[in-house]
C-alpha cells in the first residue's frame, strides 16, 4: 500500500465517538496511539485484455487495454511500461533484452479504457506486445497477455514518371520506363500495369481505360522496362500510362499520362480541305482525281500500308522527308510498297518518302522489292530514298518491265539487294527509265549490275548520278547494259567491284552505250576490263571521261572482246592496273579500239612478267586506230610492240603530259603541258587546265519534271 498521511476512517471514527463518551477505549488513556501503517507491497494487476492492431497511419499498432489499480484493481497506477518485438514472446530473454521498451501513456483510474500507438514500424510485419503497470511504490504488475498483430503495408510504389515513347510507327509504339519499387523505390513491386486510352488518363477512369501490359515479375527499382504496343493506326492520338502495385494491392500515384500521335495520312483536296484515313491503303481507295495522299513524318508499317497497288489511276502520294526523320515507309520485309501495272499509272507521283525493307519473293513475283513498274507503268519517283530492300529476281529496290518508263530524280539507293540483276534498279523488255541526280551506294547484284541492270532492248538515261561501293557477283559493279545502249551522262562511278568482268560498267550482247563526263575510279574486276568490260559485239562510245585508279588482271581501263569495238575520245586514262593493257586490252581479230585525243599514263603493275604492263595490250588480231593521244609513263612501256611506229604521227605523242598534281589525284594539266589545246589536236584529255576542276565542256542539264501545274521538284 502507498504510503499516506491519512487517517484510517475506523481510527477516525473511534476518537470522534470517544470525545462524545459514547465510547472509550480508542485510545487516549489507555496510552496506545494509532497502528503505523506499513510498506506498499501490492503491485497492481496483471493487464489480461491488451488488444493490438494496425492502423491506418504509416507502420503503426493501436493497442488498447483496461486500465489496473495501484493495489491489484484498487486506485490508479503510476506508469506503464510497453515492450514489443518481432520475436515471440515466448523467446527467452524476450522481456530483459530482445524486446523494444517504449513508454506508455499516464494510466487512468482503475477500469479505465486505455488506447496508445506504437509509431515507426516495419511494414509487412508482424508484432507481439506485452504491458506492465507500476505503482508509486515501484511495484510491477505481472506481463499482460500478449498481443500480436501484422502492421499493414501502407507505402505505395513510387510514380512512375519518365514513361516515354522510343519509337512510334502507324501500328506500333515502343515505350520505356523505370521500374518502380514496392515501399517508394525499396523493394520490388509485384506488378506494373501499363494502360492504353483515347482520351487523358486520371485516377477515376483508370479502371476503364485497355490494359495492355500487366507485367508480373518487375525489374528492381530504377532498372528500365520496355514493351511495344501492337494493334494502332494512323492519323490517331491514344494516351499511356504506367502505375506499379504493391503486394498489399496499393497502387504507386499517377503521374501525368504520355500523349502519342502516330504518323498522319490525311487526303488532300484541290481546294486545300483534308480527310484523315487510318491507312494508306485506305487513303488511296477514297483519293479522287487531283487529290494527293499527304504522309507525315514517322514510320508506316503493317499489312494496309504495303503492297499497294492504284489499280489503273494515277496517284500522287507525297511525305514529310525521305530521311530517317521524314516519312519512312517499313515493309517489313513483307512486301513491296506500290505496284504499278497500268499504262495509265504514268501519272502517278511517289515524292519525299524513305521506303525500306521491302521483299519481293518468289512468287510476288520477283521483281522490284519496293516498287515494281509493269506494262507501260511509267511513275516518277521523286526525292525518295530505297534502303534495305530485296528482289529474288530483278531489281532489288525498283523494276521496270514490259515497255515501262519510270522517271527517277534526287533519289538514293543504299544497300538494296537482286538475286540476279540490278541490286537497286533493274529493267528489261524494251524499258527505259531515266534516273537523274541519283546516288547508288552499298547495292549489291548476284549476277550482273551490282546498281542497275538494263537488259532486253532497254535503255533510257542515266545522267548525274554516283556510284559507290556497289557489288555484282559476276559483270558490272555497278551497272549493267546487256543489249541495250542507255545514255551514261556525268557520272561518277567509285569503288564498285565485279566478280568477274567489268568493275563499273558492263557492256554485253550489242550493247553500244553513249558514256559522257564520267568519272571512273579505283573500280576493280577480278579478271576483265577494271573500269569497262566490252564483251559480244558491243562497242560503247566514252567521250570526256576519266578512268583513274581501276584495276583487273586484263584491262585496267577498259577491256574489248568477241567483236566489241569501243570508241574512246577525248578521255584519261590514269593510273589503272594490269598485267595485260593498264589502260586498255582488245582480244579477237573483230575486236579493238578507236582512241583519240586521249591520255593514257602511268599504269601497270610493277610485279607483272617482263613486257606485260603495257598502256594498250592486243591479242589474236586485235586492232588499234590511235591518233592525237599521249601515252607516257606505263610500266611496260608506251609505244612500243603493237603500237610501235604510231609515235608522233597522227599528232601521237610521248611526252610528259604534265598533270597538275597527280600525286594529290589532280588529272588537270598544267598550263605548259603539251596536251593543253595543242594547234593540231585541240585538248587531249578529258579535263583541262589547273585554273578549272571541271571537264572540258559540260552536258546541258535536264529540267525537273513539273509534279503538278506551279510546282517543281524540290529535295526537301
Amino acid at each position: 500500500m502507498a504510503r499516506s498521511s491519512t487517517l484510517q476512517p475506523w481510527v477516525s471514527l473511534c476518537l470522534v465517538l470517544g470525545s462524545l463518551g459514547i465510547l472509550s477505549g480508542c485510545g487516549g488513556d489507555s496510552g496506545a496511539g494509532p497502528t503505523p501503517v506499513g510498506p506498499d507491497v501490492t503491485a497492481p494487476d496483471a493487464i489480461v485484455d491488451l488488444a493490438a492492431e494496425s492502423t491506418v497511419a504509416d507502420s503503426a499498432l493501436l493497442l488498447s487495454w483496461t486500465a489496473p489499480g495501484d493495489d491489484g484493481d484498487d486506485g490508479q497506477a503510476l506508469r506503464y511500461e510497453i515492450r514489443f518485438s518481432t520475436l515471440p514472446a515466448t523467446v527467452p530473454g524476450w522481456a530483459d533484452s530482445l524486446a523494444n521498451l517504449v513508454p506508455g501513456p499516464s494510466p487512468g483510474p482503475a477500469g479505465a479504457d486505455e488506447r496508445w500507438v506504437i509509431h515507426g514500424l516495419m511494414p509487412d510485419s508482424t508484432y507481439f506486445v506485452r504491458v506492465w503497470s507500476i505503482d508509486d511504490s515501484e511495484n510491477r504488475s505481472p506481463a499482460s497477455n500478449v498481443a500480436s498483430a501484422a502492421v499493414g503495408d501502407r507505402i505505395p510504389p513510387a510514380p512512375i514518371s519518365d514513361l516515354a515513347v522510343t519509337q512510334i510507327t502507324t501500328t506500333r509504339a515502343s515505350l520505356r520506363w523505370s521500374a518502380s519499387g514496392d515501399d517508394g523505390l525499396r523493394g520490388r513491386a509485384t506488378r506494373t500495369e501499363l494502360r492504353m486510352h483515347s482520351a487523358p488518363i486520371t485516377a477515376e477512369n483508370w479502371n476503364a481505360t485497355t490494359l495492355v501490359l500487366d507485367l508480373t515479375d518487375p525489374a528492381d527499382p530504377g532498372a528500365p522496362e520496355t514493351f511495344t504496343v501492337t494493334g494502332l493506326v494512323a492519323t490517331s492520338t491514344y494516351y499511356f500510362a504506367a502505375r506499379a502495385v504493391d503486394d498489399a494491392g496499393l497502387l504507386s500515384p499517377l503521374a501525368s499520362a504520355l500523349r502519342l500521335d502516330t504518323p498522319t495520312i490525311v487526303v488532300r483536296s484541290v481546294g486545300g480541305a483534308t480527310t484523315g484515313y487510318p491507312s494508306l491503303r485506305a487513303a488511296l481507295t477514297a483519293v479522287q482525281a487531283n487529290e494527293s495522299v499527304q504522309l507525315g513524318a514517322g514510320t508506316f508499317d503493317g499489312p494496309d500500308n504495303r503492297d499497294l497497288e492504284p489499280a489503273g489511276v494515277s496517284i500522287t502520294v507525297r511525305g514529310a522527308g525521305a530521311d530517317a526523320n521524314g516519312t519512312v515507309l517499313d515493309l517489313e520485309g513483307q512486301g513491296r510498297a506500290f505496284y504499278f501495272r497500268h499504262a495509265s499509272d504514268t501519272g502517278s507521283v511517289v515524292q519525299h518518302l524513305l521506303i525500306r525493307n521491302g521483299f519481293a519473293g518468289p512468287t510476288a513475283p520477283g521483281f522490284g522489292g519496293a516498287i515494281f513498274c509493269f506494262g507501260g507503268a511509267s511513275p516518277t519517283l521523286v526525292d525518295c530514298t530505297f534502303e534495305d530492300n530485296t528482289a529474288v529476281a530483278q531489281g532489288g529496290a525498283v523494276s521496270a518491265r514490259n515497255g515501262s518508263a519510270p522517271f527517277l530524280s534526287q533519289c538514293t539507293f543504299r544497300r538494296n539487294r537482286s538475286g540476279t540483276d540490278g541490286g537497286a534498279l533493274g529493267a528489261d523488255t524494251v524499258s527505259r527509265p531515266r534516273v537523274l541526280d541519283s546516288a547508288f551506294e552499298e547495292n549489291e547484284a548476284v549476277d550482273r549490275g551490282g546498281a542497275i541492270a538494263l537488259i532486253g532492248d532497254s535503255g533510257g538515261e542515266i545522267q548525274n548520278c554516283t556510284f559507290r561501293d556497289n557489288t555484282a557477283g559476276h559483270h558490272g559493279g555497278a551497272l549493267a547494259a546487256v543489249t541495250s545502249s542507255p545514255e551514261v551522262l556525268g557520272c561518277v562511278f567509285e569503288s564498285n567491284t565485279a566478280g568477274e568482268g567489268g568493275g563499273a560498267i558492263l557492256c554485253r550482247e550489242s550493247a553500244n552505250p553513249t558514256i559522257d563526263r564520267c568519272t571512273m575510279r579505283d573500280n576493280s574486276a577480278l579478271r576483265w576490263g577494271g573500269a569497262v568490260y566490252c564483251w559480244i559485239a558491243s562497242s560503247p562510245i566514252l567521250t570526256r571521261c576519266v578512268l583513274e585508279s581501276n584495276e583487273a588482271e586484263q584491262g585496267g581501263g577498259l577491256l574489248a572482246w568477241t567483236s566489241s569495238f569501243p570508241s574512246i575520245s577525248q578521255s584519261t586514262l590514269v593510273l589503272n592496273r594490269a598485267c595485260f593493257g593498264s589502260a586498255v586490252r582488245c582480244i579477237g581479230s573483230a575486236s579493238g579500239a578507236s582512241i583519240s585525243r586521249s591520255i593514257l599514263a602511268l599504269g601497270g603493275i610493277p610485279e607483272c612478267a617482263e613486257g606485260a604492263g603495257l598502256a594498250v595490250h592486243l591479242q589474236n588480231d586485235a586492232q588499234v586506230q590511235i591518233d592525237c593521244t599521249a601515252i607516257f609513263g606505263n610500266v611496260g612501256g608506251d609505244w612500243v610492240r603493237w603500237l610501235e611506229g604510231l609515235q608522233d604521227v597522227n599528232g601521237n605523242l610521248a611526252a610528259d603530259p604534265r598533270f597538275c598534281d597527280p600525286e594529290g589525284r589532280d588529272f588537270r594539266l598544267r598550263q605548259d603541258s603539251p596536251c593543253l589545246d595543242s594547234a593540231e589536236c585541240r585538248l587531249i584529255g578529258a579535263l583541262s587546265g589547273c585554273g578549272s576542276l571541271s571537264v572540258s565542256r559540260r552536258h546541258p542539264r535536264v529540267p525537273e519534271p513539273m509534279l503538278v501545274p506551279g510546282e517543281r521538284v524540290r529535295a526537301d
